[in-house]
């Protein structure tokens, strides 16, 4: 048949019947009905005296966006070559350290300086080869 993607006769079982709806959306229109009444009695047990900690995270991953690092300015040393990789990487600990670096910015410019020197040293096997082919 054309277009479908299986061989007919499935081997594994039957399948979900035609028209059936999966369980999420069956599950959102049940809520729909009484999306209010239900937002108005989390926010009544959030605000008890000793509030349901599963509700609270609820509410509040909801409520409060999730947090993004900010914006960090840091200048790289610059990197000509594979001797400068070290001191890059000491300049981006350096700058971790003292709080002007957030970890994850830290973590992203290593994972770059480590890649930089996977291409430094593709480079240096490729000039290697160059100099052995003149050489013959």
């Amino acid at each position: 048949m054309i277009g479908r993607p299986f061989e007919p006769g499935n081997k594994m079982g039957k399948g979900r019947p035609p028209g059936t709806r999966n369980k999420m959306t069956v599950f959102q229109e049940l809520l729909a009905g009484n999306g209010v009444e239900i937002i108005n009695q989390v926010k009544l047990q959030a605000l008890k005296k000793d509030p349901d900690p599963m509700i609270l995270r609820a509410c509040l991953e909801r409520l409060v966006p999730v947090a993004k690092a900010l914006l960090s300015r840091f200048r790289l040393p610059p990197i000509r070559t594979p001797d400068d990789l070290p001191k890059a990487n000491a300049a981006i600990a350096q700058a971790v350290a003292r709080g002007r670096l957030s970890p994850s910015d830290g973590d992203a410019l290593s994972r770059i300086l480590v890649n930089q020197r996977v291409l430094f040293d593709d480079d240096a096997e490729r000039r290697l080869r160059i100099v052995e082919q003149t050489e013959r």
